[in-house]
This record gives structure tokens, sequence and C-alpha cells, in this order.
């Protein structure tokens, strides 16, 4: 098998709620079992722990990929449900309930097939599930890029901040009495008019005026 072609290994640790982050680092499986190859739009279920009843819709066919034993598989025929509507629908909270009231909470927290199988939702006509998944695929979309635009901001907060502390320092030292003979830390000139005076030890030392 050539070096990049190995299955990716999808286990519950792997998935959060909307789906696997780009980037991911994968595991390659010890054991490749075929009937746990996953295929465009099959569903799987955690079925113990505590993320029990989480979901994860794979649709990622770049790679072979086969899941692990404490997930569950289910195949939906699209033309009655949507495999995207039924994920979908595992967000809301009429399924977090359910999972909430089926769940066996002796050990760790768990649910079996047969019970996954029993639970009910709704299922209107594919062209309203359609419009659904269309409207919570746009929604996802505008989540993703304020997110991107706020880890933006938020990268860009270290500049801001020194920038900040940086004025803050300088608007201090020019109220303040600098002492005749220290120096700055960092080699940075007096500031205009300022002759003795002291700056915060965490960041700076000292000052000196060579005059």
């Amino acid at each position: 098998m050539q070096a990049g072609t190995e299955p990716r290994y999808i286990r519950i640790t792997d998935f959060g709620e909307h789906g696997i982050p780009e980037g991911h680092e994968f595991t390659t499986p010890d054991v490749i079992e075929p009937e746990c190859k996953l295929f465009a739009n099959d569903l799987l279920f955690a079925r113990s722990g505590a993320t029990v009843g989480k979901t994860y819709l794979h649709q990622d066919t770049s790679h072979t990929a086969i899941f692990a034993g404490y997930c569950i598989r289910f195949r939906f025929n699209p033309h009655k449900a949507l495999p995207k509507f039924v994920w979908f629908f595992t967000k809301t909270g009429a399924f977090a309930r359910w999972i909430l009231i089926t769940q066996r909470p002796s050990g760790q927290p768990n649910i079996n097939k047969e019970e996954f199988k029993s639970a009910e939702m709704p299922v209107p006509p594919l062209q309203v599930q359609s419009q659904l998944v269309a409207a919570m695929e746009a929604a996802l979309e505008e989540r993703r890029v304020k997110l991107a635009e706020a880890d933006a901001l938020l990268g860009s907060f270290d500049r801001y901040l020194l920038d900040t502390l940086g004025h803050a320092i300088r608007c201090a030292v020019s109220s303040t009495v600098l002492r005749k003979g220290h120096y700055c830390s960092r080699g940075l000139p007096l500031p205009p008019g300022v002759t003795r005076g002291y700056l915060p030890r965490n960041r700076w030392r000292s000052y000196t005026n060579p005059g």
C-alpha cells in the first residue's frame, strides 16, 4: 500500500458536533475489517461513553475509511429520508432528550443498535427535507465564516495588546519620574522631556538617560 493511502480509522474522538475538522490527523487501524468500511452518507452513532448519541455523517470518500467498533453505522433509503436531514435531526433538542431518556446510566452510558432503531423522528416530504438541509447548511457556512473572523481577530490580539500596552507605558512614563543613571533593557530612547522614573518590572527593567 502506498504512503498516504492507508485507511482512516474513524473513532468517536475524531468527530465533533459538526464533523471532522480540516487538517485532522487520523490513525490507521491495526486490523482492517471489510464490513466496517464506510461509504458516502453512512451515519455513525456513538453507542457508549460520555458522548453516547453523538453522530457523524461520512461524506469524504477521497480516502478509504474504517469505523471503530464502538460506533454503530446506519444507512438510509434516500428516496424516503435524506441522510443529511437525519444527521441534522440528531443535533436537535428532541433527539438529545431521547438520548437522556434511553441511555442506561449503569457503568458508562450506552445505547444499543435496536434502541437507536426505535428512535422516532418526523419525516416530511423530500422537497421539504431538501429545503431544511439547505437552510441548515447555509447557517453552518455562516457560522464557519464568523468563527474564521473571530479566530483572525483573536490572532491579532497579541499585536493589539502589545501596541496598547506600549502606548500605556509611554503615557505612564511621561507622568512619572525617572531616576537618572538607569536604562531601558530594550534599549529604547527615553520619551521627550523625561529624565527619570520607572516602568513595570514584569516587562521592563529600568531606564537610563545617557546624558
